[in-house]
């Protein structure tokens, strides 16, 4: 028996303007490699219900089609709901005897709509949106109990053939759903910080029914502050007695997702003499080494460089320890991490002459603002 599948309708929600009689879906699905064929499974919804039948094979259409892979096509009336549901190919599954019924290996819906915009105003003056650096919730009450969808974009919004405002295709960057209900709560994520977006929210009911809002807002800015909270020396690199040294860090920024292939800005460098770095020492309490960077628009993070002289006595070579490349710090995106607070990361730079090494805590939080 096949173990998994999947079922995909691009798009699920088709809009079918006025005058038209249909508009196709195309809907794509496939068992797990690993396992046999799938039976496709098929039903209309509404606007009335249909018993359940399954696709046939076009070469012999007394047998079932059971496919690896495949794509059907469905033309969707307005108000018209089609159920699609997968089944192992050798189940016994009759779905209209009830007692028979099993869970289906994968499902979907995909909804003919039309252009009427019958389906009930806001509840209220809405929608009410919570808004971060990396997420928007939007809420929403509609007085009639309905499918509800918001899509975001930083692209204009322009009018479709059913006169409703829709992005151009594949400039939507998050979407969320919810429904049929009258309280609705979408969230959005994740987003980049200080960016100005666009939104549609499309509430429609089972009949096809259909309204639409949009309007814009401004996701929150993000801010960086944070300190070298503590160095930690390995090894002085004075076979001896008590070392003495340089300590240096780089803080520079730079944006995400490849920090290290886009020029990085440097946003400030701080260093410190130590006459007494014996091996196995910690230095704490260090006020001069503090950073701050922000409230800044975009996925920008801060990466650090460290270095370090050990100095020797006449006769002898100075030590050095240095980095190669910066350590970044990560930054969660989404309503529920994207706040960090006092979390620590580990900088190590390495001997290159020698064998001084030390490693530093970079103690850091990142807000919205």
């Amino acid at each position: 028996m096949a173990t998994s599948a999947t079922v995909f309708a691009n798009p699920n929600y088709v809009c079918v303007p006025p005058g038209v009689k249909s508009v196709p879906s195309v809907v794509t699905y496939a068992a797990a490699s690993s396992g046999p064929p799938v039976k496709v499974w098929v039903r209309q919804r509404a606007p009335v219900v249909s018993a359940w039948g399954y696709l046939r094979d076009p070469k012999n259409a007394a047998a079932p089609m059971n496919p690896l892979k495949g794509t059907a096509t469905f033309d969707l009336t307005p108000g018209q709901i089609i159920d699609i549901e997968l089944h192992p190919s050798d189940s016994s599954l009759d779905h209209n005897v009830s007692t028979f019924n099993l869970t289906p290996l994968a499902s979907t819906a995909i909804f003919g709509l039309s252009g009427n915009p019958a389906v009930g105003e806001w509840g209220v003056d809405g929608p009410r949106l919570d808004i971060g650096g990396t997420f928007a919730i939007f809420y929403f009450y509609t007085i009639a109990s309905v499918i509800g969808r918001v899509s975001v974009s930083t692209s204009n919004a322009s009018k479709n053939a059913c006169g409703f405002n829709s992005f151009p295709a594949g400039t939507v960057v998050g979407q969320g759903a919810d429904g049929p209900t009258n309280l609705h709560q979408l969230k959005v994520e994740p987003l980049l910080p200080g960016t100005t977006y666009n939104y549609i929210i499309e509430m429609f009911d089972l009949s096809g029914n259909r309204i639409v809002k949009d309007g814009s807002f401004s996701t929150l800015r993000r801010k960086i502050t944070g300190k070298i909270s503590s160095i930690f020396i390995e090894d002085d690199g004075d076979n001896t007695g008590t070392g003495e040294s340089n300590i240096g860090f780089k803080v520079i920024e730079s944006l995400q997702p490849a920090p290290n292939q886009i020029p990085p800005a440097d946003i400030t460098s701080f260093s410190d003499y130590y006459d007494d770095i014996d091996t196995g020492k910690f230095i704490l309490n260090i006020p001069s080494m503090t950073f701050s960077s922000g409230p800044e628009a975009g996925d920008f993070t801060l990466g650090f460089i460290a270095g370090g002289t050990e100095f020797d006595g006449f006769a002898e070579d100075d030590e050095i320890a240095q980095m190669t490349s910066p350590v970044y710090l990560a930054t969660p995106t989404g309503q529920t991490s994207e706040t960090v607070t006092n979390q620590t990361i580990n900088i190590r730079p390495g001997g290159t002459t020698g064998s001084f090494m030390f490693n530093a805590n970079v103690e850091y939080s990142i807000e919205y603002v």
